[in-house]
This record gives C-alpha cells, sequence and structure tokens, in this order.
C-alpha cells in the first residue's frame, strides 16, 4: 500500500505518525518505516544515480542512523515533514559518500591576540568527530603525505584549498620571505582565498540543495504516473520512449503532462549532477589569486598543482 501512497498522502500520514514517534512508541516508529523505505532506497538512485548495490549500502546505512528514531524525533514543524526529511537524506548521503571515499575532516585552530587578530595559524588537524577508524588511518596518511612534499608545493595546495587547510606558522615565514610581503599582509591575503573557497563550497550546497527539491518534484509526479497504469493495467508504460514531446492516444491528457513533465525534471536532475560536479571541482582558488603570494605564472601554478596532486595519489596507492 505504501507503494502507491504519494508524496502528499506521506506528508499527512508522518504529521500522524510523528507525535507517537517523539513520544517514542515503537508501532508508529515501524508504520513509518513502511511507508518511508521506498523514499529511502530510491533517494540515492535518483539523486546521485546510484546502482542498486550501491542503494542497498546506502538504506542500511540510513536506517542504522534512523532506526532508533532519534533523528525524526528532531523535526520541529518549520517546514514540511517531506521536505525536512529529504534533507536529512541528502545530509546522511553526503555522509555516507564521505566514508565511503574517505573524504577529510579537519578542525582549524588559530591564536589571536587580545585584539582578535591572528597572530598564528595553526597546523589543520584531523576532526575525529564521528570519524570511523578507517577514516583515521586516512587521515593519517594524508597528513604524512603533506608534510613530506616539499615546502613549496605543500604551501601550494594549501593556498589552492584554503577553504579546507590551513598554513603552519613555518610556512607563513616561507610566504614572508617569498613575497617580500609582511605576516599581517600574507594572513589578510590568504583571509581572502578562504572566503573564495568558502563561497565556492557555498555553490556546490545550492546545488544540492536544487537536487533535493527537484527530486521530491519527481518523486511526486511518479507516484501520479504510476498510479494511472496501476487503475489501467492494459496500457504499457513506455518508458524508454518518454519524452518531453510524448504522446499516447489511449493516455488522458493530464497524465500525458505529467509524462512530458517528469521527463523534463530529469533533464533538470541530469543537468544538475553536472554543475554538481564541475562545482566540485571549482572549489580550488583560481590560480590568478595565487601570483601574488607564489610569484610564478597561472601556468606555471596549474602544472606544479597537477604534479602535487598526483604525488599525493601515488603515496596512497602504494
Amino acid at each position: 500500500m505504501a507503494k502507491n501512497l504519494d508524496l502528499l498522502e506521506k506528508e499527512g500520514i508522518a504529521q500522524d505518525l510523528l507525535p507517537a514517534i517523539q513520544e517514542g512508541k515503537t508501532e508508529p516508529l515501524e508504520r513509518f518505516f513502511e511507508i518511508f523505505s521506498d523514499d529511502i532506497y530510491n533517494f540515492s538512485i535518483r539523486y546521485y544515480n546510484f546502482d542498486d548495490d550501491e542503494a542497498g549500502d546506502y538504506f542500511l546505512y540510513a536506517f542504522e542512523h534512523l532506526r532508533d528514531g532519534r533523528k525524526i524525533k528532531s523535526f520541529r514543524n518549520k517546514s514540511k515533514f517531506t521536505t525536512w526529511f529529504f534533507s536529512v537524506l541528502r545530509n546522511m548521503l553526503i555522509d555516507f559518500l564521505r566514508s565511503r571515499k574517505n573524504k577529510i575532516y579537519t578542525t582549524s585552530f588559530a591564536r589571536t591576540d587580545s585584539e582578535g587578530n591572528v597572530i598564528d595559524s595553526l597546523e589543520t588537524i584531523p576532526d575525529s568527530h564521528g570519524t570511523n577508524d578507517g577514516e583515521t588511518e586516512f587521515l593519517d596518511k594524508f597528513r604524512s603525505g603533506l608534510n613530506e612534499l616539499k615546502i613549496s608545493h605543500r604551501i601550494l595546495l594549501k593556498l589552492a584549498y584554503a577553504h579546507y587547510l590551513d598554513i603552519t606558522k613555518t610556512e607563513l615565514d616561507w610566504l614572508v620571505n617569498k613575497s617580500g610581503k609582511t605576516a599581517d599582509n600574507v594572513l589578510s591575503i590568504v583571509s581572502t582565498l578562504k572566503e573564495i573557497g568558502h563561497k565556492k563550497s557555498s555553490e556546490v550546497r545550492d546545488i544540492e540543495d536544487k537536487l533535493t527539491a527537484n527530486y521530491q518534484a519527481i518523486s511526486l509526479i511518479e507516484n501520479r504516473i504510476n498510479s494511472f497504469f496501476i487503475d489501467n493495467p492494459e496500457i504499457k508504460a513506455e518508458r524508454k520512449i518518454w519524452n518531453e514531446d510524448y504522446d499516447h492516444k489511449d493516455i488522458p491528457p493530464e497524465t500525458i503532462d505529467f509524462i512530458r513533465r517528469l521527463s523534463k525534471k530529469k533533464r533538470k536532475h541530469s543537468n544538475l549532477l553536472k554543475n554538481q560536479e564541475k562545482s566540485m571541482l571549482t572549489t580550488r582558488v583560481p590560480y590568478k589569486k595565487l601570483v601574488p603570494l607564489l610569484g610564478s605564472s597561472e601556468g606555471v601554478l596549474s602544472v606544479q598543482l597537477l604534479r602535487v596532486v598526483e604525488k599525493l595519489g601515488q603515496d596512497f596507492i602504494k
């Protein structure tokens, strides 16, 4: 029965179940998973093009984080429950990808004077919160590989990805000597580089928000279309040939419109995924912003960074 429910119906059922779930009752929580299990499973397929095996792994990951009901209890009725829940699924998907691909969790530290001015930027260290043993091992290996780089290469990498990595006091001194600028000027430029990186990472999050909203629209439209074909089993659902101009003499105009809208939404989804991949790559600070500190041309810096990244990658696969 849950498979035939559209998003609006699920919203109503969720609102009815929430009070009992928040009281810690078991049966309403089990009913919740019955209603939303397909949404949890399909989310990674539609949102990130997972195959069935990957989607199964994500489903288990999400279920483990949802099964005790604590996340669901945290809902505060500031938006539709389904909107909030799909955002939760998206955030868990990002965490799932990080855990699988060993992304870097870091915590930044800086020492300031009594007026709040930064006087010493300390080495970024891994944040162990939420990391598993495999991730900790990766972080240790990454830091070791980073520290083994020539100081000029290490600084280039850190400045190119200034939003994620901080420079040490030793590296600050090197930049002062290299650029001929004061320590305050160097730290000011580094701060600007961090702002650029932060803005670019925000663009990635904006695209993720659009992907989530588009996914919700796709789910709603697909439920409407599926209901028609369930009620009319004699009509074949020719999904492989559906497009934005699709037509069929035996399908009512309303359903034809849903099919066309679905095709349009899926095209938009594909474009958003491409933009997401491009945006993730552009979290790097533009090379021209690094020239004042490092002196080399943009072309030289791009080649050097490519070699640094390749060197780190080779160290990890040894």
